[in-house]
């Protein structure tokens, strides 16, 4: 251990693999994290040991290296919640038959209601395009990181429960909150009993457990909101987050890049990046 953080990489390897069901990601587990992926055209969470790259376009796609495929985020500018429309079909289609493509992000957070200024993004449009792209571009994937439209004490996906809508599910809140601060319940901050909360929300929408993404907090800000977890924090999420799924398709880390209103993230924060480094190349090393 150094400054709270498990160097499991750099143990002997039989100490790692004793290691590896408490304390690594799971070895068929893509390994994703959102923004700023790409630094002077290169996949820069790589070196952390990542290898499922947010990507935008088909000229960052094409650059990934061996090894890492490439999530395609779409949004409603690109024809996200549209369903198989001409706007989403022409978005697929520089897409084919590339080797390098694991999936499409088609929405993040969407809400089938308009929350806010947020348009509503009927989930029947959701299926139609994971049909299109099952039909179009086979063995390509779809994932969208949930809407909630409960609270985090009562998070609700029920939004959600269409069969057959997505081929991956990303769930789950931010549990390291600075409102938690001087609640004895939270002393550090983190709520991670919300975790169990988020997943049992996905379970009572009726999505599969085995198509449940884990998504872990690697940031702090907004306003003071959210605090930046710490190695024994984050070390705490991963560590709760196996518990729940130890075996799920992919997990997105939010977020690599600092975002405007964030005060860190993996890309700017030394002790994220030793823990995720950890978390992720074990699994990497005990399966090559």
């Amino acid at each position: 251990m150094r400054n709270g953080v498990w160097m499991i990489s750099r143990l002997p390897l039989a100490a790692a693999l004793l290691a590896l069901p408490a304390y690594a990601a799971n070895v068929n587990t893509w390994r994703y994290t959102s923004g700023s992926n790409m630094v002077n055209g290169e996949y820069a969470p790589g070196a952390l040991g990542f290898n499922l790259a947010d990507v935008s376009s088909l000229a960052n796609l094409n650059r990934l290296p061996d090894g890492v495929k490439g999530l395609v985020y779409i949004g409603t500018s690109a024809g996200g919640c549209t369903g198989n429309s001409a706007q989403f079909r022409a978005f697929m289609e520089p897409y084919k038959d590339n080797p390098k493509l694991w999936g499409f992000y088609l929405m993040d957070e969407p809400y089938a209601k308009q929350v806010g200024s947020i348009p509503p993004c009927p989930m029947e449009n959701l299926k139609a395009e994971t049909e299109y792209v099952h039909a179009n571009l086979p063995g390509v994937k779809t994932f969208v990181k949930l809407g909630n439209i409960g609270t985090t004490a009562h998070p609700d996906y029920m939004d959600f429960g269409l069969p057959g809508m997505l081929d991956v599910y990303g769930i789950g809140g931010y549990p390291c909150r600075s409102a938690n601060l001087g609640n004895p319940a939270y002393p550090d901050g983190c709520d991670i009993d919300m975790l169990n909360r988020y997943v049992q929300a996905a379970r009572d929408a009726h999505i599969p457990p085995e198509k449940m993404a884990p998504t872990y907090q690697a940031f702090g800000g907004w306003s003071n909101v959210f605090i930046i977890p710490s190695a024994e924090q984050q070390q705490a999420i991963l560590r709760r987050w196996k518990e729940l799924l130890p075996a799920p398709p992919m997990f997105m880390a939010y977020s690599y890049g600092q975002q405007a209103n964030s005060t860190g993230a993996i890309a700017t924060v030394p002790h994220l990046q030793e823990v995720f480094r950890d978390w992720n190349t074990l699994s990497h090393r005990c399966r090559d």
